[in-house]
């Protein structure tokens, strides 16, 4: 799944806005939130920002609608607007709102303010222990900040965090994590790696970057071409509608080429 769409089980149902047209309007800003309208959503709430003050939920929808589109500069300024109220909120009556931390680590993600993300993030679940979306998100943070999945592998702290909610836990994201950094790190384990990915693959197979590692392993690690081939050519059916650019078909018929050789 792509975390970037997490955001859509938003549910802020309840906001201290008294005018109704503000609540209508934040009600219909959540709903093209959830269908992905980001530009729709940021129209519709501009007209609410003046009420923010009471409410910095407004702010964190509407950075949500600005991260959608790739706003950087307004989604930092209306999510640090939100911290700051929310700070101020907490300070004054202890009221901390650890959704809404969440999803401002949300609209840094998609914007690429991971180290951002992953700092709020990790307040948001100390708040909450018991939110699998925020351990997602802290997860997503924290590899996206990484420069090669071998320094991640070997450095992660955070997916140990999915041990905790079976959602994740079972998900096809974590399987493929779970392999690469066994695989990559220190405490290597091939017939972990390959278990691991196998039971990822009986979820779905059509999954091209479970394919992708598999077909990896069998041709570098546990060398047995036959089976590297056929997880190869599977790669290349999964992605073939893709745009070439997004995948590493070039790569894979460029190997294919040469186990077939071999085989």
């Amino acid at each position: 799944m792509k975390l970037f769409f997490l955001f859509t089980i938003c549910t802020f149902l309840t906001f201290s806005c008294s005018k109704v047209d503000i609540q209508t309007s934040i009600n219909k800003a959540q709903a093209l939130l959830k269908e992905q309208k980001f530009k729709e959503a940021e129209e519709t709430l501009k007209p609410c920002l003046d009420a923010a003050k009471k409410n910095p939920r407004i702010l964190v929808l509407y950075s949500l609608a600005t991260s959608g589109q790739q706003k950087v500069d307004e989604t930092m300024l209306r999510a640090d607007e939100a911290l700051v109220i929310l700070e101020k909120m907490n300070s004054e009556d202890g009221i901390i709102d650890s959704e809404a931390l969440t999803h401002i680590g949300q609209a840094y993600i998609n914007v690429g303010k991971y180290s951002e993300a992953e700092s709020i993030l990790e307040q948001s679940l100390t708040l909450d222990t018991t939110n699998s979306y925020t351990a997602a998100l802290l997860i997503e943070a924290e590899l996206k900040q990484a420069k090669t999945l071998r320094k991640y592998a070997l450095k992660n702290k955070h997916l140990k965090l999915a041990e905790n909610f079976p959602e994740l836990k079972n998900s096809i994201n974590y399987l493929n994590l779970q392999a690469i950094t066994n695989a990559l790190g220190m405490n290597f384990d091939s017939r972990y790696v390959t278990s691991t990915l196998t039971k990822a693959y009986n979820k779905e197979k059509n999954n091209p970057a479970v394919l992708l590692n598999l077909a990896y392993i069998y041709d570098q690690v546990e060398r047995i071409p036959g089976r590297a081939i056929k997880y190869y050519e599977l790669y290349l059916t999964s992605v073939e509608i893709l745009p070439a650019e997004h995948t590493q078909a070039d790569k894979v018929k460029r190997r294919l080429t040469y186990l077939r050789s071999r085989n």
